[in-house]
């Protein structure tokens, strides 16, 4: 259910180089904001995406490796981003496009210091992010 309280959510848009976030309700008009951090994200509701595809992030908390598992119903090009605590992009990596399907992609976690991490998932227009710690 897209909703903010009462009000639905027809449309919400996010514009990932600068952050810009769009969201059009059904009666209550457009609202816009900058996100430069995930720190300014109070309450997160992944939606479903109508089961667009599934993912998980093993093992967590993680020291050198991590395997990022995801499945797709349908041809998606996909990209794999690793992001510090602060949202900061670390890490891309794209997987060009993929048919339906089980996929698994390891990402090398050596370089990088301890602390709070989010591997974010674009498959096609659905996105997913998932929080990793690093030991």
């Amino acid at each position: 259910e897209n909703t903010i309280g009462a009000v639905v959510c027809d449309m919400t848009d996010v514009r990932e180089s600068d952050g810009y976030v769009a969201l059009a309700t059904h009666a209550g008009g457009i609202y816009t904001t900058h996100i430069t951090s995930v720190n300014d994200i109070v309450t997160v509701r992944e939606l479903d995406a109508a089961n667009l595809f599934s993912l998980n992030v093993f093992p967590n908390p993680a020291t050198d490796q991590v395997t990022v598992s995801y499945s797709l119903s349908g041809v998606k090009d996909v990209e794999i981003t690793l992001m510090d605590e602060l949202g900061r992009v670390v890490r891309i990596d794209s997987h060009g496009k993929k048919a339906a399907g089980e996929y698994t992609a390891q990402i090398s976690l050596s370089s990088f210091a301890r602390g709070v991490y989010y591997i974010r998932v674009k498959a096609g227009e659905a996105v997913e992010t998932k929080t990793v710690i690093i030991r």
